[in-house]
C-alpha cells in the first residue's frame, strides 16, 4: 500500500520506521527530476520540497500533486481540494476536454492519469500544429548509380570487396524515428489505463496517431531517453521535442520501462501552483474582457527592481503572475499563491515574509494605480480559520493600497470574485 498524503496537509496516521525513511529520501530529492510543466515557456524559479518536516515534528506535503516510488515504496499525494478542482483548473485554462468519470477512474493513482493526458494532449496539440515530425533520415543505397550524396568510403570498401557497386545516401522525410516511437508508446499507456469508451483524446490527437502508428507499428519499443535527446530538432521540429520528452516519462512512469537498481526513484509530480496560476489569470482575462492581461511568468519582458546607473544591467526580474494594464498604464497587479493563509506562530498575520516583500516589490516597480493583491484559494471547510491578512483588507502604505485575497476554486464564481473586486479597488483609488 502507498503512503499517502494531501498536498499541503500534514500526513496523517501512525507513521512506520519504513514511513520515515521513505518520507526523509524523498525531502531530499530535487523537484525538477519529476515535475511535469504545464506551460511550455515557463520561466523556472527555485522549486520548493516535495515533502518537509515542519516545527511541529510532523511531515508535511508540498504544492505537487503525484506519487514517488523508491525501492518499491510509493509516496502517492493527492489534491486536497479534490482531483475534480484540479481537473477543472486545467480544462478551464487549456479548453480540454475531461473524460467521463467511472468508478475505474477513481482508483488508486487514476486521477494522476487523466491529468498526464490532459498534459500529454495539449503538448501533442502544441506540436503537431504545423504538421507532423517529419525528420529527414539517411537512407542508404547501393547500385549502379548515385541516388543523393555519393558515400565515397563505402564505395571504396566495395570495391575493395570485389563489387562493382556504389554507396551513395539519400536524406528522405520520414516518421519512422525515435520522437514518433515515444509519442506512440505514451499514448498506448494512456489508453491502457483510461478506461475503454472514454474519449480523452483531442481531436488533433485523433487525426494525427493514425500515420505515426503506420510509420512505426502500435506497439514500438520505447526509445532510450538519451537517444531523444540527440535527436537533431529544425525549427520547425523543435516544439516536438517537449512532446517527445514528456511521452517518454509518461510511458515509463506507467510501465513501458523498468528498472531493477537498487535506490532507483520513479514518479511524476504535477505542480498545482502553477496550475492554480493559470486559473487565476484566464479568470482575470475573462472577468475584464476589455483590458490587457500579461502574464509575468511566461512574458517575455524584463522588468526588474533594480537597474544599474548605466541602464545596462537588471537585478532582481520580476514576474507578477497577473498583470493588469489599460493600454501600457497598470492598473493592478495581481499574484496566484497556492498556500494555506491563516494565522500562525510562524505567520501572525497569515503572510509569508518573503510573499509580503515580493508584492510591495511589485508594486514599487509597476506602480499600479488601483491596488496590488496575493490571491490565494479559499479554504476547505474544515480548514477554515482566520487571517489578519485577508479581514483587513486592504491594506495601505503611504502611497499604494495592498490586498490579500481569497478567490473561488470555480471559474464562475472566481470570475464574479475578480471582477468586483477590481471595480471596487479602482472606485476607492
Amino acid at each position: 500500500m502507498p503512503l499517502e498524503a494531501l498536498d499541503l496537509w500534514p500526513i496523517e496516521g501512525e507513521l512506520t520506521g519504513e514511513d520515515q525513511e521513505l518520507l526523509e529520501r524523498v525531502a531530499a530529492f530535487d523537484p525538477t527530476a519529476y515535475r511535469i510543466g504545464v506551460e511550455d515557456e515557463r520561466i523556472e524559479d527555485e522549486l520548493p520540497a516535495i515533502v518537509e518536516r515542519g516545527r511541529d515534528g510532523r511531515w508535511w506535503a508540498g504544492r505537487y500533486i503525484g506519487s514517488i516510488t523508491i525501492d518499491g515504496r510509493t509516496l502517492l499525494i493527492r489534491p486536497r481540494l479534490g482531483i475534480g478542482v484540479v481537473e477543472a483548473w486545467l480544462d478551464q485554462a487549456f479548453g480540454l476536454v475531461a473524460p467521463p468519470t467511472t468508478a475505474r477512474h477513481t482508483e488508486s493513482e487514476a486521477f494522476m492519469v487523466r491529468l498526464l493526458a490532459r498534459l500529454w494532449c495539449r503538448s501533442l496539440d502544441t506540436a503537431t500544429r504545423h504538421g507532423l515530425p517529419l525528420l529527414r533520415l539517411p537512407q542508404p543505397h547501393e547500385g549502379l548509380f548515385v541516388r543523393g550524396q555519393l558515400d565515397v568510403r563505402r564505395t571504396i570498401a566495395l570495391v575493395g570487396q570485389g563489387r562493382e557497386t556504389i554507396a551513395s545516401t539519400t536524406y528522405d522525410r520520414s516518421l519512422a524515428h525515435p520522437i514518433t516511437r515515444a509519442i506512440v508508446c505514451a499514448e498506448r499507456a494512456l489508453a491502457d489505463r483510461l478506461a475503454s469508451g472514454a474519449e480523452w483524446r483531442t481531436g488533433r490527437v485523433k487525426q494525427v496517431l493514425p500515420p505515426m502508428r503506420a510509420s512505426v507499428g502500435s506497439r514500438p519499443r520505447l526509445p532510450p531517453m538519451i537517444e531523444l535527446r540527440r535527436m537533431r530538432y529544425t525549427p520547425i521540429t523543435l516544439p516536438f521535442k517537449r512532446a517527445a520528452l514528456l511521452s517518454h516519462r509518461i510511458a515509463s512512469h506507467l510501465g513501458y520501462s523498468v528498472t531493477d537498481e537498487e535506490g532507483t526513484a520513479e514518479g511524476l509530480l504535477v505542480d498545482v501552483a502553477e496550475l492554480w496560476e493559470l486559473f487565476v489569470l484566464n479568470c482575470t482575462r475573462q472577468a475584464v474582457p476589455a483590458l490587457r492581461i500579461e502574464h509575468g511568468s511566461a512574458s517575455r519582458r524584463r522588468d526588474y527592481l533594480l537597474r544599474s546607473s548605466d541602464e545596462s544591467r537588471g537585478m532582481g526580474r520580476l514576474k507578477p503572475d497577473v498583470l493588469v494594464l489599460d493600454r501600457d498604464l497598470p492598473l493592478a497587479v495581481i499574484d496566484a499563491k497556492y498556500k494555506r493563509v491563516h494565522n500562525s506562530r510562524e505567520r501572525p498575520a497569515g503572510v509569508d515574509q518573503a510573499d509580503l516583500y515580493q508584492l510591495v516589490a511589485y508594486a514599487t516597480r509597476f506602480k499600479p494605480s488601483t491596488i496590488s493583491a496575493l490571491a490565494y484559494p479559499e479554504a476547505r471547510t474544515d480548514e477554515s480559520r482566520p487571517s489578519t491578512a485577508v479581514d483587513l483588507s486592504p491594506w495601505r502604505d503611504d502611497e499604494r493600497a495592498y490586498a490579500f485575497i481569497t478567490l473561488p476554486v470555480t471559474a464562475p464564481e472566481c470570475r464574479q470574485s475578480l471582477e468586483a473586486f477590481l471595480a471596487d479597488a479602482n472606485a476607492a483609488a
